[in-house]
């Protein structure tokens, strides 16, 4: 059974899955990007207040961090770990609005 739903998947497909070590390499370049574009700051844009881009970001590393909804450790989880600056800036946007 596992096998037909498995086949029937890459038939639809037509066999472009995505692939994990593609998904979790773009997932680090793009939680580099970031971190490097908060850099110190405590918004985005060096905002005065979070604006819509900080909710964007907020709204992945907080799910991501979170991860209760999900396995206890996950390669997504451990990436977003890596940033200290975003994990400080989710933490912000929790005291404030939580």
């Amino acid at each position: 059974m596992q096998s037909a739903a498995e086949a029937e998947i890459l038939r639809g497909c037509g066999g472009n899955l995505i692939r994990p070590d593609e998904l979790f390499d773009d997932a680090q370049s793009a939680f580099q990007a970031l971190s490097a574009l908060l850099g110190q700051q405590q918004w985005f844009f060096d905002g005065s207040k979070p604006g819509l881009f900080d909710a964007a970001v907020f709204s992945y590393t907080h799910l991501l961090l979170d991860m209760s909804f999900h396995r206890q450790e996950s390669q997504l989880k451990s990436i977003v770990s890596d940033y200290d600056n975003l994990i400080a800036h989710r933490d912000r946007i929790l005291g404030q609005y939580y």
